[in-house]
């Protein structure tokens, strides 16, 4: 849409007392990786990389403009979208 698209942000990380934190370590390597981009855009999804070109035709996030929604914005919607689904 030319007005925005709407960002919804959800981040990653390792639990504090996670049993095993290498791995959690080793996942969120991955999941910022020029090799998770790639797959991401093959897949018709954004590249987090710069170094990740998106397909022809396709904007970059970069190029996007978002809409980020308020944490009372969120949670005000929340019942909304609960009738929906």
């Amino acid at each position: 849409p030319k007005d925005g698209a709407l960002l919804m942000v959800a981040p990653s990380g390792i639990p504090k007392n996670a049993p095993a934190p290498n791995s959690g370590k080793l996942l969120l390597e991955f999941l910022y990786s020029i090799e998770n981009s790639e797959i991401q855009v093959k897949l018709r999804g954004l590249s987090l990389r710069p170094e990740v070109k998106q397909l022809p035709g396709q904007k970059s996030l970069a190029e996007i403009k978002t809409i980020r929604p308020t944490f009372e914005e969120i949670v005000n919607g929340i019942p909304e979208v609960k009738e929906d689904f």
